[in-house]
């Protein structure tokens, strides 16, 4: 099975020394308590909370780092499956994956980049004050976090690339059994939940003070967050719904065409009083196939995959109010 050559596969999903990366991101995660402790800072750091905010950068890295390589395994079941039903053989199949899964090196550093800049652009937004290393820490690992973040969003809709030149070479597609395609939405699950992880990370370092639980503006920001897994959903399967759309379109039509040509030889055995069970049979069968086929899914995703879904776009929020909970009651 053909495998990424992108900068972003060698380094984060697939890096030659897992542990040297992790490390890396642990590093950044007591680098801000490291500087406090040699500023003499430490204990007002801790005191004032402001702890959780210089740590949320550095734990979204560590947290980018670990599922980057779960997001590469859901990639290969992928091609997996969709090798099942590829009609093409094992040298094009191959082709066809080396091709639309590399990734030009000048657009990965392009992405890194621009996420940096916005890192940039928010640490220079923030209130100006005295120097102190614990935030300086912060706006190296803020800008560091922006361009990991750019590189991950760039890598994961540059991927979408390979499933969907596989999804245009001729397939073998039941229109009554989706399971061929349900990797596919698992992966779209996966990248879901992922960011609400990610989602739920940021807002229990973030949020300092509970009472914004009260604030309308708080909500008026959650709630459209809450939602974009959602997005990513149904947005990264489309292409697969559209095939199968497509699919179960063809055979609808050639069914009822079989059924229009059925009865019309059933109604002339009927006006001639000839036997007419055997048609009668095959009419019903066609009629059952067609309703079969009219119910059939063309979203290649099962109820459990759409509850898990629904139920983590809740986390975010219940997560903060079980903070400001515990924060009450101890």
């Amino acid at each position: 099975m053909g495998q990424s050559t992108s900068l972003f596969a060698r380094v984060i999903s697939r890096p030659l020394h897992p542990r040297l990366t992790l490390g890396v991101g642990l590093l950044l995660l007591l680098a801000p308590f490291a500087a406090a402790l040699i500023e003499g800072s430490l204990p007002e750091l801790i005191e004032s909370g402001r702890w959780r905010v210089l740590l949320a950068p550095p734990a979204v890295i560590l947290y980018i780092l670990a599922v980057a390589p779960r997001m590469d395994v859901m990639d290969i079941r992928v091609l997996q499956t969709l090798r099942r039903v590829t009609q093409v053989d094992d040298r094009m199949f191959e082709a066809i994956v080396a091709e639309s899964s590399s990734l030009r090196p000048r657009n990965e550093l392009l992405a890194v980049a621009v996420g940096a800049l916005l890192g940039l652009t928010l640490v220079l937004a923030q209130p100006g004050g005295a120097f102190s290393w614990p935030m300086a820490c912060w706006a190296m690992t803020t800008i560091l976090m922006y361009g990991l973040l750019g590189w991950t969003v760039y890598a994961s809709v540059a991927s979408t690339r390979l499933t969907a030149a596989l999804l245009r070479q001729p397939l073998s597609i039941n229109p009554l059994d989706t399971s061929p395609f349900e990797a596919i939405g698992r992966q779209s699950l996966l990248l879901a939940l992922i960011f609400v992880g990610g989602i739920t990370l940021s807002l229990l370092l973030s949020v300092q003070e509970t009472s914004v639980v009260r604030e309308p503006a708080f909500w008026l920001s959650v709630v459209p967050l809450a939602l974009v897994p959602v997005v990513i959903f149904f947005l990264t399967m489309r292409p697969t719904h559209r095939v199968l759309h497509a699919a179960k379109d063809r055979e609808l039509k050639a069914v009822r065409a079989r059924i229009l040509q059925v009865s019309g030889n059933l109604a002339q055995r009927l006006d001639s009083g000839q036997d007419s069970l055997g048609l009668a049979q095959v009419t019903s069968a066609l009629l059952a196939y067609e309703q079969r086929l009219t119910d059939a899914r063309t979203w290649p995703y099962n109820t459990a995959m759409l509850r898990t879904l629904f139920l983590s776009v809740l986390v975010p929020a219940i997560t903060i109010l079980l903070k400001t909970l515990v924060e009450r009651l101890y």
